[in-house]
């Protein structure tokens, strides 16, 4: 993690065995370093970290976080933030999913604190110029801004 911590840094993973063979290797074309590792049998295996345009010092930090795969998905909303007229509706715009490791499912998305929902069939790749839109409605009784989260 960088970006989440403001560092600058931009990592490049390796997994090395004992002997220094290498495993497994993050994709630099990718927003954030990750390695994908299934340890082919019990042993001691290193993650090998390199700043990948050779920068270095006390600006260039990162977390490293080692956790096992599940399927996850992300989404990625238009706005962060969304006009309702009194007694009326808005559409938020989603403009991309990202299913990780496996997840294959249906995404059914809902405006916490708003109503609305859609399901996102699980073959369905929303993107910029063919957005789904999330039908939101402020809850009966509401006044001025409200949050939410999708």
């Amino acid at each position: 993690m960088t970006a989440e911590i403001h560092s600058p840094t931009e990592v490049h993973l390796r997994i090395v065995d004992d002997k220094g063979k290498e495993l497994a290797v993050s994709d630099p074309q990718k927003p954030a370093a990750r390695a994908e590792f299934t340890a082919p049998a019990d042993g001691t295996y290193f993650v090998a970290t390199e700043h990948l345009n050779s920068l270095f010092g006390p600006g260039e930090v990162y977390h490293l976080t080692i956790k096992p795969v599940v399927p996850e998905f992300d989404v990625v909303v238009g706005t962060d933030r969304i006009d309702i007229p009194k007694d009326g509706f808005g559409l938020l715009p989603v403009y991309g999913n990202t299913k990780l490791n496996g997840f294959a499912g249906d995404l059914t998305l809902t405006a916490n604190g708003l109503l609305g929902n859609v399901t996102l069939p699980a073959a369905a790749v929303p993107t910029k110029d063919n957005p789904v839109y999330l039908p939101v409605r402020m809850n009966a009784g509401a006044k001025g801004v409200a949050t939410f989260r999708v």
